[in-house]
């Protein structure tokens, strides 16, 4: 089977929805048939496309009968859009049995019959036919609009057959749309998915796909289906973006990975901030195997240090359970230790007024973790401790104490003590 180069994910990955006009398919449909007969065509002539393109060379053999002679006759008419005199030379080829002349024939109608007026069952019964004749690109054309819901009702169970079918053929693009759909399990059963999206990938891959090395690169860098092995990685990534494809994300992980090594020896030197680094790189997984246990002496590494970073981090972790047993008194230890405070912090960190009024729900151990806090100039903490001292909540009931947190608290611009003091008659003079 000839090689086939055509990024067909790409082709599909702009198409307007079912609802647009139909023009939009027109476009896609003709660009997919396009390439393929491109293909096609190139097996007949290593001189593609200036012999190909030869109406000479093929006329005579063609009326004599010859059908490839007929195809390649109708491919250059269809090249000059005489979408009339092609469709006679490919139904002469049909005829004689040639299933790429039978493939042809799908985009003259369209071409024929323009964007309102072309009989898209009849293109799809043309292309159904080719395909279980055994067209792997026809196939593989079947199951992209399977896949993307174009024409057809989207169905991935529909779309992975047919993929299933070129892709045995050794249809590259074919075999690595089985790799997405085992990655993303769409239309696949089974355990090991990632296992066989990997294999899948590597088969296209191998076969010089870009879309294919592109994606190996990727199991390579995130551990899918194998384990995590930045430099094979780099390896499919280059060989990918020697093609032109993904070229920016590439150049975008061999720095990131540059950073990641750097970073590595040096945090093995006791530097902090690349100790909290390679916890990260740990947590994600990112150019190392997930490991939560590493990141986690990583982080404490860099915490022991007084990284900011790994203590919010740490906090985030005990508060959570994530990584670690959920533990909320080791939160406030680390939050007091660390001198953390995120008061109104939006992702990527604990709200400390939100790790506040946990430990103020916190029956057995509230009270105890509130004092500390608030011992340690916590505001939010300090006027909960006020409420505790005010309503016996935890220890003896203890107004003078109540009011002394609740100045405390105030003086920090605490406006709920502040209006504690006043409902308790106290002014207080800031």
């Amino acid at each position: 089977m000839a090689t086939f180069d055509f990024d067909f994910d790409a082709a599909f990955s702009d198409i307007f929805g079912k609802e647009e006009k139909v023009t939009a398919q027109d476009d896609i449909i003709l660009s997919l048939f396009d390439h393929v007969q491109k293909t096609i065509f190139r097996a007949y002539s290593k001189d593609y496309p200036k012999e190909l393109l030869d109406m000479n060379k093929w006329y005579d053999k063609a009326v004599e009968g010859d059908a490839k002679a007929q195809n390649n006759l109708g491919f250059c008419y269809y090249n000059e859009n005489k979408y009339v005199e092609a469709l006679e030379w490919f139904n002469k080829a049909a005829e004689q049995g040639i299933i790429e002349a039978q493939f042809n024939l799908a985009a003259c109608d369209i071409c024929l019959n323009g964007s309102y007026g072309c009989d898209y069952r009849q293109v799809l019964n043309r292309l159904l036919k080719v395909a279980e004749q055994g067209m792997a690109e026809a196939q593989h054309i079947l199951g992209q609009l399977y896949y993307n819901g174009r024409i057809v009702d989207q169905n991935y169970y529909n779309a992975v057959d047919w993929y299933f079918k070129a892709a045995e053929q050794g249809f590259s693009p074919s075999q690595n749309k089985l790799g997405i759909c085992y990655q993303y399990g769409q239309g696949v059963l089974g355990s090991d998915k990632a296992k066989k999206a990997f294999e899948w990938y590597i088969k296209a891959a191998e076969q010089g796909f870009g879309p294919g090395q592109y994606n190996l690169g990727k199991c390579y860098a995130r551990g899918v289906g194998v384990t995590t092995d930045p430099v094979r990685a780099i390896e499919w990534y280059t060989k990918a973006a020697e093609q032109g494809y993904r070229l920016e994300e590439v150049q975008d992980y061999l720095s990131r990975y540059l950073t990641f090594e750097g970073e590595t020896k040096d945090a093995e030197k006791g530097d902090a901030s690349a100790q909290y680094s390679l916890g990260e790189y740990y947590r994600t997984g990112d150019f190392v195997n997930k490991d939560l246990d590493e990141a986690f002496r990583w982080y404490t590494k860099a915490a022991e240090q007084g990284n900011r970073m790994a203590y919010e981090r740490l906090i985030e972790w005990y508060y959570y359970g994530e990584g670690v047993d959920k533990d909320l008194a080791k939160a406030v230890e680390l939050t007091i230790e660390g001198g953390v405070d995120n008061t109104g912090c939006f992702g990527g960190c604990v709200d400390t007024n939100v790790l506040i009024d946990s430990c103020d729900e916190d029956k057995e151990k509230g009270f105890q973790m509130l004092s500390k806090l608030a011992e340690h100039g916590f505001s939010r903490a300090q006027f909960l401790l006020g409420n505790r001292y005010r309503d016996g909540n935890g220890t003896e009931q203890d107004l003078a104490k109540a009011v002394e947190w609740y100045t405390k608290a105030a003086d920090r611009g605490d406006d709920a003590a502040q209006q504690a003091l006043k409902d308790l008659g106290v002014n207080n003079n800031q």
